[in-house]
């Protein structure tokens, strides 16, 4: 072998791919021990008791309280490690697909439950939090007419068809019955009347 093709081959090895025991997206739930990124999950009942979560800092488990507790539907973001140690990345979800950045945490996949696989994120139910207050009235209101109420309500109907500006800005009733003779041109003067008969 000549000094190029050693040096070809030095250079090629840096961009080669080695084989390794840690995967970053698994091929199949099988390898991935059932659960992939953008699963919906949830922590198990007693994860506030379990031995992992008395190991980790203050904020880890301020923060695991906060996910178990709220209810922002939680999903996985990413998983590595080995075929029988995986680890997910865990995180809530603010808005339908908005995941949040800072609330990402690392813990084992035997903490969490699987409850919706990737292609049934929209089956997730909505979280109370982000309801908002129900407009539907069920037993209906009594609505207090027009005309008893105290103050005049300048777009009313009563207002708008009874009633018509004196140029004064007031409004006044207005005579708005119809006359009992016919109003002049109406009867063999118009063109409609020529044009009809």
């Amino acid at each position: 072998m000549n000094k190029f093709d050693e040096s070809y081959d030095k250079h090629l090895s840096k961009y080669t791919l080695k084989e390794s025991t840690q995967f970053k997206i698994p091929d199949s739930r099988e390898k991935a021990g059932g659960i992939i990124p953008g699963d919906r999950i949830k922590f198990i009942e007693n994860i506030l008791r379990s031995d992992w979560f008395g190991k980790q800092e203050e904020h880890v488990q301020q923060l695991v309280k906060e996910l178990h507790d709220g209810d922002l539907n939680l999903f996985v973001d990413e998983l590595y490690g080995e075929s029988d140690d995986i680890k997910l990345v865990v995180t809530r979800e603010l808005a339908p697909g908005m995941q949040c950045p800072n609330s990402k945490v690392t813990l084992p996949k035997n903490l969490c439950e699987l409850l919706g696989k990737r292609g049934d994120r929209h089956e997730a139910p909505i979280p109370d939090s982000l309801r908002g207050p129900e407009r539907v009235t069920i037993k209906p209101e009594i609505v207090p007419a027009i005309s008893n109420m105290e103050e005049e309500v300048a777009d009313s109907p009563e207002n708008q068809t009874l009633k018509a500006d004196d140029g004064t800005n007031k409004l006044v009733k207005t005579d708005h019955t119809l006359p009992d003779k016919d109003a002049p041109g109406q009867k063999g003067g118009t063109y409609t009347v020529n044009y009809m008969s």
